[in-house]
């Protein structure tokens, strides 16, 4: 069993990282093609609706909680981006933790996310409960009708997963695991259901991007440095992190000292000088 489960890990990785090389230059993040493959709720006829491409999930009832799992891949190595568009305001996206044989009911593992109502941080206990109070029931305001864009990114290496809303930091988690999954929660809403008043509560997986490297990390950097071997990525991000660089505009004369410190042959050292001087402030 043991060898079975690390011989499909590795080829798990090794499909990941052909995906990642034998993509052209321009094609700088590798997309995959993610969708909600599993659903979940108390009853059979209580299970989120999906649509025909499986991207989008849209709760049935809202004062029972519902929710979805995405894949087929587990999100294990490397560092990922996933891009949600949420309608309503009841639903905590995140991630949540997985294997790739489950020996045992799934919903019953942990998940971390942002809960979208109050866009508040949460860990829950399983996939199925939120620690915090569930969202009112009450008549569909032009905010939860219009669709909200979120950027979700987790490094599986540093076992950290943030939000991103219009371009803002909504914070980070740390999550526990050797892999996840793509994870939304319904979660019941408080009060009286009235005829009319019932939001339409949906999530949709809009994009799913993959880095070996999470470059991400420093704004500017994944475009700065993607030419270049993942270990020099890896060296570069570590020697902004390190002080405490958070855009490669904030570089300035420093940005030949990190070209130095990652020791390239001389025409890529002069083509990344060339990136980083572009992202330079102007006088």
């Amino acid at each position: 069993m043991r060898t079975a489960r690390a011989a499909r890990s590795l080829m798990t990785l090794r499909r990941q990282l052909s995906t990642a090389y034998n993509r052209s230059a321009s094609a700088s993040v590798p997309v995959y093609d993610t969708w909600w493959s599993d659903v979940c709720a108390p009853y059979e006829h209580l299970r989120l609706q999906s649509s025909e491409d499986g991207c989008t999930v849209t709760r049935s009832h809202p004062l029972t909680p519902a929710a979805a799992l995405a894949g087929p891949a587990l999100l294990s190595e490397g560092a990922h981006e996933i891009t949600y568009s949420i309608r309503g305001c009841s639903a905590i996206i995140g991630v949540a933790e997985a294997e790739e044989m489950p020996s045992e009911w799934p919903w019953k593992r942990k998940a971390w996310g942002l809960a979208m109502w109050n866009r508040q941080l949460v860990s829950c206990p399983t996939m199925l409960e939120t620690p915090v109070q569930s969202p009112s029931l009450e008549p569909a305001t032009g905010a939860e009708v219009t669709p909200v864009t979120v950027r979700m990114r987790i490094d599986t290496i540093r076992r950290r997963v943030n939000f991103i809303h219009s371009g803002k930091q909504l914070g980070a988690l740390p999550c526990a695991g050797a892999a996840f999954r793509p994870w939304v929660l319904f979660a019941p809403r408080e009060g009286d259901e009235r005829d009319g008043a019932i939001p339409i509560d949906s999530v949709r997986l809009v994009s799913h991007k993959y880095r070996l490297v999470p470059t991400w990390n420093v704004e500017g950097l994944t475009e700065a440095v993607n030419e270049l071997p993942p270990p020099k990525q890896s060296l570069a991000l570590a020697w902004c992190e390190a002080r405490g660089v958070g855009h490669v505009g904030q570089l300035g004369r420093d940005s030949a000292r990190l070209v130095s410190a990652l020791k390239l042959p001389h025409d890529d050292a002069r083509a990344l000088s060339r990136r980083l001087e572009q992202d330079a402030p102007r006088r």
